[in-house]
C-alpha cells in the first residue's frame, strides 16, 4: 500500500518550515504575514494588492511592503527588503514558501482605494519630487536607498505623463488605458536604463521588483506612456 504523505507549514527557530512525513524543513531565515489586502481601482484597472511584514530570524523587522496577488509565489519581491532575507534553493521552494505565507497569515481583510478620480500632483510639487529624488539617489550610499529614490523619480513621472494623458478626449482613449505606477514603473526602466547605466546594482534591482516589459509602451528615453 502506498504511504500518503501530507504537507503542513510551521514556525520554528523563527522561520518558515515545511512539515512533510515527520520530516521539518527550513524554508527561508524569515517570517512574513499578509496584514491586509488592497484592491486599487483606477476605473478600468483593477490591481490586488498583498501589504507583507516580516521578521528576520535574528528578531529584526521587515517593514511593510505592497506585492502584486500574481507575484506573491515569485518571491523576487523579497529582495525589497535587502540581502538580508532569502529562501533555500530548490525545486518547488517557492511554492511552499508563498503557500506558508497564506496560510499561516489567516484570513485575508480586503479595503478598496479607489483612484479612479484622479487629481494627480501639482507641477511644482512635481519638480520638487524630481529634484529631492535624484539628490536623494546622489546621497544614497547602498542599492536599496538608491532604488527608492529612482521609484519616487519615476513616481513623479507616472503623474507628469498621467496629466497629459487626461487631456485626451475620453472617447479616444478607448483602445488603451493609463496603466498602474507598477507596470508604468516596468516600462519607464526599460526605456530610460540608460540614466542608470554606470549603476548596473541599482538598476538590476528595479527590474528584478517591477519585471520586463513584452511590448514596450515608452520610447526610450521618453517619460510619457504610450510614445
Amino acid at each position: 500500500m502506498k504511504r500518503e504523505h501530507t504537507t503542513s507549514y510551521t514556525v520554528e527557530d523563527g522561520v518558515f518550515c515545511r512539515v512533510r512525513g515527520g520530516n521539518t524543513i527550513h524554508l527561508c531565515n524569515f517570517t512574513a504575514y499578509i496584514l491586509e489586502g488592497v484592491i486599487y481601482n483606477m476605473g478600468n484597472v483593477m490591481m490586488r494588492k498583498y501589504a507583507i511584514e516580516g521578521v528576520l530570524f535574528n528578531g529584526d523587522l521587515l517593514p511593510r511592503i505592497e506585492v502584486a496577488v500574481s507575484k506573491l509565489s515569485g518571491m523576487s519581491w523579497v529582495c525589497q527588503w535587502g540581502p538580508r532575507p532569502y529562501y533555500r534553493a530548490g525545486y518547488g521552494i517557492k511554492t511552499h514558501l508563498a503557500a506558508a505565507i497564506e496560510y499561516l497569515s489567516g484570513e485575508v481583510l480586503w479595503r478598496k482605494v479607489n483612484l479612479d478620480d484622479y487629481d494627480g500632483i501639482k507641477y511644482d510639487e512635481r519638480e520638487k519630487l524630481k529634484s529631492e529624488s535624484w539628490c536623494a539617489y546622489k546621497k544614497a550610499t547602498n542599492t536599496i536607498d538608491k532604488a527608492s529614490a529612482i521609484e519616487n523619480v519615476i513616481l513623479a513621472h507616472f503623474h507628469r505623463s498621467r496629466e497629459d494623458y487626461e487631456r485626451v478626449p475620453k472617447n479616444r482613449r478607448q483602445w488603451w488605458n493609463y496603466p498602474d505606477f507598477d507596470i508604468y514603473a516596468q516600462h519607464w526602466i526599460e526605456a530610460n536604463g540608460l540614466r542608470l547605466v554606470d549603476d548596473s546594482d541599482t538598476l538590476q534591482l528595479l527590474v528584478i521588483k517591477y519585471g520586463k516589459p513584452e511590448r514596450p509602451m515608452i520610447s526610450q528615453g521618453r517619460t510619457y506612456w504610450n510614445t
